[in-house]
C-alpha cells in the first residue's frame, strides 16, 4: 500500500508536465503496480501484483495485446494455509475498437487467460478467457477515462469485473493512471505507467 501511495502522489505531480493529446492510441506499453483486498472466512487478505502489458494496432478498429503478471497473496496470516500464495498470470488477447466520436471509443476486449498459484510445496495452474465491453474517452487534451465491465473465467472460478481509470498524459508519449476494480470477493486499487509508440 505504500508504494500504491508513493506513485499516487507521482500522479499528482504530472499536471506540471503535461502535454495536449488530440487522439487515442492504441500502440503502447505499460507497467502497473496493484494493491488489493480479498474477503476470506477469517479476515481480508492483502494481495499486490506487478504487471507488464502491451497493445499493438493491427488496424484503426483491432488492437492485439499481451500481458504477464507476478504477485503474492498474503494467506499466510491465515492459520490453515500457513504460506504466502505466489501468484503468476499471462495473457493474450484482442480489442475491436468503435469510435462514438473523434475522441470517445467502445472497446470489446476478448482474452486468453492462463494462472499459476503455489502455496508452500502446492502448485495448480489453470487456462480459461476474459470477454469484456469499455468506453476510453479524451474528456481534456490532457485526462483520458476509461471504463469497462470484464467476465474472467479461470479453472472453475467465475467473476465479473467493473473498473475505471483516470489517466493523465505528460507528453504525447508518456501517461500515468490512477484507477481501481471491483469483483464479488477483491477490491483492488492500480496505478499504471504507459509508454506509447
Amino acid at each position: 500500500m505504500k508504494a500504491l501511495t508513493a506513485l499516487a502522489m507521482t500522479a499528482l505531480l504530472f499536471p506540471a508536465l503535461a502535454s495536449a493529446v488530440d487522439s487515442l492510441n492504441y500502440r503502447y506499453s505499460e507497467l502497473s503496480y496493484t494493491s488489493g483486498d480479498l474477503d476470506a472466512p477469517g479476515g481480508d487478505i492483502d494481495a499486490d501484483a506487478i504487471s507488464l502489458f502491451g497493445s499493438y494496432a493491427i488496424n484503426d478498429k483491432l488492437a492485439v495485446t499481451a500481458g504477464i503478471s507476478s504477485g503474492e497473496i498474503e494467506t499466510g496470516e491465515l492459520a490453515l494455509i500457513g504460506d504466502d500464495t505466489d501468484t503468476k498470470g499471462i495473457s493474450f488477447g484482442l480489442v475491436p475498437h468503435y469510435p462514438l466520436s473523434d475522441k470517445t471509443d467502445v472497446l470489446m476486449p476478448v482474452a486468453i487467460q492462463w494462472s499459476e498459484a503455489e502455496v508452500g510445496s502446492v502448485k495448480e495452474d489453470d487456462i480459461g478467457f476474459s470477454i469484456g465491453a469499455g468506453v476510453r474517452s479524451l474528456v481534456t487534451e490532457l485526462i483520458e477515462l476509461e471504463a469497462g465491465v470484464d467476465y474472467v473465467d479461470v479453472g472453475d472460478e467465475s467473476d465479473t469485473v467493473v473498473s475505471g481509470s483516470v489517466r493523465l498524459h505528460a507528453t504525447d508519449t508518456l501517461s500515468i493512471a490512477v484507477g481501481g476494480s471491483h469483483a464479488d470477493d477483491v477490491d483492488s486499487y492500480f496505478v499504471r505507467g504507459r509508454v506509447a509508440f
